[in-house]
């Protein structure tokens, strides 16, 4: 699973690695005028989450930082990437069914609910 997830995120690296800032922060495009870069930062947001929350077992979605240097600039992107699987990989020795509780809004209200690590992980 670790290792799938690593691939995952150094391909974001790679596209980063080869589009230019002005492409990576164009919010122009039709229906939903959002970004590449705010994809990206939404997803890193969510595993940065993850790690912030491990120590208690309380994993809050709603607490994501939402920097706005790391959508609009790919620099950053990758430095936020890089920091991401450096945290992943201090992983390895966890235990991935330990039950964690993950906090969101979903539209209509806080909600929180049991997921296992390797679940909410998969979910990021």
């Amino acid at each position: 699973m670790l290792e799938a997830i690593e691939n995952n995120l150094k391909r974001g690296v790679k596209l980063l690695n080869n589009i230019s800032d002005e492409n990576y922060s164009n919010t122009s495009i039709a229906p939903y005028y959002s970004s590449i870069g705010g994809h990206v930062r939404h997803i890193l947001d969510v595993f940065d989450c993850i790690f912030e929350g491990l120590e208690s077992s309380e994993i809050n979605l709603i607490n994501r930082k939402r920097n706005n240097l790391v959508e609009n600039i790919t620099e950053q992107g990758i430095h936020y990437f890089n920091e991401i699987i450096t945290k992943l990989n201090s992983l390895e020795n966890d235990n991935f069914d330990k039950i964690v509780k993950v906090t969101d809004d979903l539209g209509l209200g806080i909600i929180t609910a049991n997921y296992t690590l390797s679940a909410v992980l998969i979910q990021a």
